[in-house]
């Protein structure tokens, strides 16, 4: 289907939404940094990087942030695109929120068992036992 003014053959270019385009690039670069982690995760980032300890700190929770940024692009890009009466560019923010869902899902949800982990083994005992005794075994 062409409009009136377009040549047959030709598609009509639509413009893209800043945010939609954002959600989806900020996604991508949250997995490869999160991968890039995993990756190295065996040796120490200084062996890569030549960083301070606050800097290293925040290259690790840096997926973390771009996913969030991704999804709150994605929310909003869909909000703008649908506000011009228009359904079509809302693909990139789409799959920017899915991308950013599921990291986002993986890396939190590996938090929330690491905190009830240490929250079990306090309960059970087997952290603090030293701190009561008063007593530092070596």
């Amino acid at each position: 289907m062409t409009k009136l003014n377009q040549p047959d053959g030709q598609k009509a270019i639509h413009p893209s939404n800043i945010f939609s385009i954002l959600s989806l690039g900020t996604g991508i670069f949250g997995w490869v940094v999160g991968i890039f982690i995993m990756l190295t995760s065996f040796t120490p980032l200084s062996n890569y990087f030549h960083l301070g300890g606050f800097a290293s700190f925040a290259l690790l929770t840096l997926p973390g942030f771009s996913w969030l940024t991704a999804i709150l692009a994605g929310r909003i890009g869909i909000r703008q695109i649908k506000g011009k009466g228009s359904q079509e560019g809302t693909g990139p923010a789409k799959w920017g929120i899915v991308i950013s869902g599921i990291g986002c899902g993986l890396l939190y949800g590996f938090f929330l068992l690491v905190a009830l982990g240490f929250y079990f083994l306090i309960q059970k005992g087997y952290i603090g036992l030293m701190l009561h005794s008063g007593t530092i075994p070596f």
